[in-house]
């Protein structure tokens, strides 16, 4: 029971972390526009967003569900620790530097989660390792979702009239999916980002 305590305070803190990506300011002249989104979802939230997700699609890819949905429900843990850093928006070096920068504070946080839940906290650095690795069917798939997920958030948003361009997270996404049908799954958002606004952006 004590791993439980420890590891459900992780569960818990992780409901606090707002997603970066949602309101975020750029410098003039840079590719992506400013976005604020009024109570924009936590990390949680979108946690819960990819398990669901992938609940949804785990027959149609015959993968295991129970790790599957295990995967997604944990892939995020680590930012209790090391926060939501965006890296994709940034550019060169700074990208490269904050890139390396989030891997070892993320390494570092799944040691200390690990150490603090027994066998409970191993296994959940099993599946974090697992997703970071994109070896197994299933890290692959969820990796995907991933992408996929925060599409389906930003075509919300936009539904909602966010001030955020939809067209940024298709296309930082896009190169990241490779499944015809999760790719079918991204066509059909831009179209409804179409009917929603005349057009997209």
């Amino acid at each position: 029971m004590r791993s439980v305590m420890a590891l459900m305070q992780y569960a818990l803190l992780v409901k606090e972390i707002p997603r970066a990506g949602w309101n975020k300011k750029f410098p003039k002249g840079h590719n992506c526009s400013n976005r604020k989104v009024k109570d924009a979802e936590n990390v949680a939230g979108h946690m819960y967003g990819l398990a669901f997700l992938a609940m949804l699609v785990a027959d149609t890819f015959k993968v295991n569900h129970l790790r599957l949905i295990e995967m997604a429900l944990v892939h995020d843990l680590v930012e209790t620790i090391a926060t939501d850093l965006v890296t994709v928006t940034e550019n060169g070096r700074i990208r490269t530097y904050l890139e390396q920068a989030k891997t070892k504070k993320e390494q570092e946080a799944i040691k200390l989660i690990a150490r603090s839940g027994g066998s409970l906290g191993k296994h959940i650095r099993k599946l974090w390792v697992e997703f970071e690795a994109k070896i197994t069917p299933e890290a692959k798939l969820l990796n995907q979702l991933d992408k996929l997920e925060m599409c389906f958030q930003a075509q919300c948003y936009h539904a909602t009239k966010q001030k955020l361009n939809p067209n940024e997270f298709f296309g930082t996404s896009k190169p990241h999916i490779t499944e015809p049908k999760l790719l079918a799954l991204l066509s059909q958002l831009e179209k409804k980002c179409v009917e929603n606004n005349g057009q997209i952006g």
